[in-house]
């Protein structure tokens, strides 16, 4: 499907695709390939090496642990490729929003300050991870142990595009730019008939805020833009044309990880997955979007004061969107729950 306003794109070029297979077949190594040896695909657990989650973009990919974008991998016209990462994985303790580059053996600012850091391969990536998980809440672990127990996981932290109808549909002023916040998981279900749906889920934790107020908490208006974009047919389909890319990015990029040499067993693709893959089958866009709640931290007994009117607020959320709420985030099992 043609690029344009509110069109969901998600993919790689085939020259891109190209290149990242040869840089996955040099025989004196490459930052891919550590990438790809760090990679645990969704159903799997994240251990030994296997720390990231890996999410399709538009000409670009994303590697996450659990929730903070670790690695951005993009690659220029000429398809030579280039690894970004905030400064804060790579450094202790540093102020700012700067971002570091690695193109070649060498990690540095990409505003031209001089410092910079080797790159020593699986070592650097393990050191950015542990880094990372400083900045890793209980929601973002949370979504993290749906994402091990699901492998019809497909997306995180996804953003849907501005849209022309946006402040019609709404009822925010033209051109906000990214008004939604981002949806923390996109995910493959069974539907009816064999069908294969693709599910938007938000993920809240008891005691956010966002999930009360006395007239329309902020999460419902979050949803309700979401479910405004995918009610309108030509953005949902393209939301199911870039799925099927994004599937079919994943396979590739499974056989390119299979294929290094000196490599662990790699945990398979989703069955769901796979089958969108193979092409023929055409999933379908569920335009409501729901919200799972991990009601885990009233346990440590934080939110005594919230819980006393919980059910008031949890009745207005579930007159407007289906949730889920579970006692245990890693008892999530997407597409077999009682909503």
């Amino acid at each position: 499907m043609a690029k344009g306003p509110g069109v969901l794109v998600r993919g790689l070029s085939e020259k891109k695709i190209e290149s990242l297979w040869a840089l996955t077949m040099r025989p004196e190594g490459h930052w891919w390939q550590d990438l790809l040896r760090s990679w645990a695909p969704s159903g799997a657990p994240l251990e030994g090496e296997r720390q990231l989650r890996l999410a399709v973009r538009d000409e670009y990919l994303n590697f996450y642990h659990c929730g903070q974008s670790v690695a951005r991998v993009s690659l220029d016209r000429m398809a030579r490729p280039r690894l970004e990462v905030h400064h804060k994985y790579v450094f202790d303790d540093v102020p700012g929003q700067a971002y570091m580059t690695l193109s070649d053996e060498t990690v540095r600012y990409r505003s031209g300050n001089d410092s910079e850091v080797p790159y020593q391969g699986l070592q650097t990536i393990a050191a950015w991870i542990e880094r990372a998980d400083k900045y890793s809440g209980y929601e973002k672990s949370g979504v993290e142990c749906v994402v091990s127990a699901n492998d019809g996981v497909i997306d995180l932290e996804m953003g849907i595009p501005w849209w022309p109808e946006q402040s019609t549909d709404a009822g925010t002023p033209e051109r906000t730019g990214k008004y939604a916040p981002r949806m923390d998981i996109i995910a493959l279900e069974d539907g009816p008939a064999e069908r294969i749906d693709i599910v938007f889920w938000e993920a809240k934790t008891l005691g956010d805020g966002r999930l009360r107020s006395r007239s329309n908490p902020e999460v419902i208006r979050q949803l309700q833009v979401y479910n405004k974009y995918l009610s309108r047919p030509a953005y949902r389909d393209a939301a199911s044309a870039a799925y099927v890319e994004t599937c079919k990015l994943l396979e590739t990029i499974h056989q390119m990880a299979v294929g290094l040499r000196r490599e662990t067993a790699l945990p398979q693709l989703g069955n769901l997955v796979s089958r969108i893959a193979a092409g023929g089958e055409i999933p379908v866009v569920d335009p409501m979007p729901r919200l799972l709640i991990f009601p885990a931290e009233l346990e440590a007994g934080k939110f005594e004061r919230q819980v006393s009117t919980w059910s008031s607020h949890l009745a207005r959320l579930k007159s407007a969107f289906p949730v889920y709420s579970v006692d245990d985030p890693k008892t999530v099992v997407l597409g077999h729950h009682t909503l």
